[in-house]
């Protein structure tokens, strides 16, 4: 994908919410390219997350109302919070984290693997399902 950068927001597909789609274009313009680009992996791989701006102005994914990723922005990188994080298989190492519960990972470059990510994003919503389960 290309990510060309206009005066007012990068050229992305547009959320299903309007105030996801207001949010999005706040974003600061040095970051656009990195903050889309994790956007687009994570609906690629999960294209029926729900999202919503919560918790101080982040743009959350959620699973049946329930919040499943938070990406939290920085100058200069990008910081996604897991919420069922420590429950997800990590081989490549790259979630942060030693609690019970949260895992982050952190990006500041546009070169990243896509396909790990993708792959993390799928756990955590396959994960949420099974916990979602044990709880009916």
């Amino acid at each position: 994908m290309y990510y060309i950068i206009n005066k007012q927001a990068m050229t992305r597909q547009k959320s299903r919410s309007p105030e996801v789609n207001g949010y999005l274009l706040t974003i600061p313009e040095q970051i656009q390219p990195l903050y889309h680009k994790i956007r687009d992996c994570i609906l690629d791989a999960e294209p029926d997350l729900e999202e919503a701006i919560k918790w101080r102005n982040n743009l959350t994914y959620l699973l049946d109302k329930k919040q499943l990723i938070k990406t939290v922005l920085y100058r200069e990188k990008v910081r996604l919070i897991f919420y069922d994080g420590a429950r997800i298989k990590d081989p490549e190492g790259v979630l942060l984290g030693s609690g019970n519960k949260i895992r982050t990972i952190k990006y500041s470059s546009i070169y990243f693997d896509t396909k790990t990510l993708k792959m993390l994003v799928n756990q955590a919503v396959h994960i949420r399902g099974v916990l979602s389960n044990l709880t009916l």
